[in-house]
């Protein structure tokens, strides 16, 4: 057979690309829209892994619903929380608490002694509390005269909600824009 006899080799058919190829270089349609998403989906993912990590706690972050720690925490910042006595500092009590009465001048939270938590209050159902810690009481304690003056609107401790305090717990103190003392209150410890 010389070479004028030779048939021409058959075309082959182009290899038919992969799924994930095909999702990998589109351009337009839902393959772009999925691939868009699934990045998307991965990078939010990723960065929750990371938070998680780093605070021990999930959610990592939590929203500030109201005026209340004005202005050091504004409405709607988002606050990155830890697990308690993670990040703690030297000053700390066994909680990882710093309270603003027993706290050296060198430790601050947003610009004020004492540490600000963030907590679920016991039967309340919706997002979580976030208050800077003043003082402990102990159960049964009269805390009226520890308290500010300027935080409490009572001329005595049976003017006070919880005072006696019910339980152990520490005080909180939250102000709105202005320094104007908001509410005074106790959560268990």
């Amino acid at each position: 057979m010389s070479d004028g006899d030779r048939q021409p080799a058959a075309e082959s058919e182009p290899d038919e690309e992969s799924w994930f190829q095909r999702l990998r270089g589109a351009d337009d349609g839902p393959l772009l829209f999925l691939r868009e998403l699934l990045l998307s989906l991965s990078i939010v993912a990723a960065i929750g892994l990371v938070l998680f990590a780093a605070t021990g706690v999930w959610p990592p972050m939590v929203a500030v619903e109201s005026d209340s720690m004005d202005p050091n925490i504004n409405k709607y910042d988002l606050v990155v929380v830890s697990e308690p006595g993670r990040f703690a500092p030297g000053e700390a009590n066994d909680q990882g608490l710093v309270m603003a009465e027993t706290s050296e001048a060198s430790y601050e939270s947003f610009n004020e002694p004492g540490s600000v938590i963030v907590y679920d209050y016991p039967g309340r159902v919706g997002s979580p509390i976030i208050h800077r810690v003043r003082f402990q009481v102990e159960a049964g304690e009269n805390w009226h005269h520890r308290a500010s003056p300027d935080a409490i609107d009572a001329e005595s401790c049976a003017e006070l909600t919880n005072c006696p305090a019910p339980m152990r717990a520490t005080s909180q103190r939250v102000t709105t824009t202005g320094g104007t003392i908001k509410q005074t209150g106790l959560h268990p410890s």
